[in-house]
């Protein structure tokens, strides 16, 4: 029983001595590249490149905070090619012979395994890079995305065959004089969720009200998607299980997209 304990320490000490600095170096620098090779935003690869380099380098705060926990998914997918690396080194009794060199540079601390951590390092990257990869999408085809699982949903209650439309808007449309616009931005708030519940609740009917279109007084409407997730707090609070406030304080944890209403035909 003591040689069993005996081993199980050495083992959580060379994970904590050489695979806590790939996960929190490499990996998420490979996760940052991933992101960067992929998305088709210019502005995205601009941030995710640079950011994922100085990963490599030992600085993870642009890759972590810039690019990975923004995106969320890649973050976890550097966390689980840490965690892969990690369990390889604690299996080789990889192990580092001191502390403050990170990132490629870690070598210098194993040298008497470099192949080993090779290895290591090539389980952090390859796993990072790949899953990452994988579950990372740009913001416009997650939108695509959910508009066909809701054409599929649909097609399923209603019948017929899925369909859906792609439209392009000119980016000068909020200069035409006879078109009104009612953008309520990209965060949810207290004014935006009052208008959706106004304009989904049948028995709302005072026109007069700016937080009413029922009326059509707006032709655009921009605003949050008011997706199922924040169908059912509504759903709550109409039912009077949460108040107000707990349904403010539940959309700031909802992560949605921008969608755009048209209202009349002259749009």
């Amino acid at each position: 029983m003591q040689r069993l304990t005996g081993t199980a320490c050495t083992v959580w000490s060379d994970l904590l001595a050489s695979g806590w600095q790939v996960a929190d170096k490499r990996a998420q620098g490979a996760a940052a590249l991933a992101v960067a090779v992929k998305s088709k935003d210019k502005k995205i690869k601009a941030l995710a490149l640079p950011s994922s380099l100085s990963a490599f380098m030992g600085i993870t705060e642009p890759a972590i905070f810039g690019v990975n926990l923004r995106f969320f998914k890649p973050f976890i997918a550097g966390c689980i090619g840490g965690g892969c690396s990690a369990l390889y080194a604690s299996i080789v009794h990889l192990g580092a012979k001191g502390t403050g060199v990170t990132g490629i540079f870690g070598i210098l601390l194993c040298l008497n395994q470099p192949v080993q951590y090779l290895i290591e390092m090539a389980i952090a990257v390859g796993v990072a890079f790949a899953v990452s990869f994988i579950l990372y999408k740009d913001k416009k085809e997650d939108i695509k995305e959910q508009a066909e699982n809701m054409a599929v949903r649909v097609s399923k209650i209603y019948g017929g065959s899925p369909v859906v439309n792609t439209f392009e808007i000119q980016d000068d449309f909020r200069k035409i004089e006879d078109i009104k616009v009612k953008d309520f931005g990209l965060e949810t708030t207290e004014e935006w969720a009052k208008f959706v519940m106004n304009n989904r609740n049948r028995t709302f009917t005072n026109v007069k009200d700016i937080l009413c279109n029922k009326d059509n007084k707006y032709d655009i409407v921009i605003g949050p998607v008011a997706d199922d997730n924040m169908a059912l707090l509504f759903r709550q609070y109409e039912n009077e299980i949460i108040d107000f406030e707990t349904l403010l304080r539940g959309m700031i944890y909802k992560q949605t997209s921008s969608q755009y209403s048209f209202h009349t035909e002259k749009v």
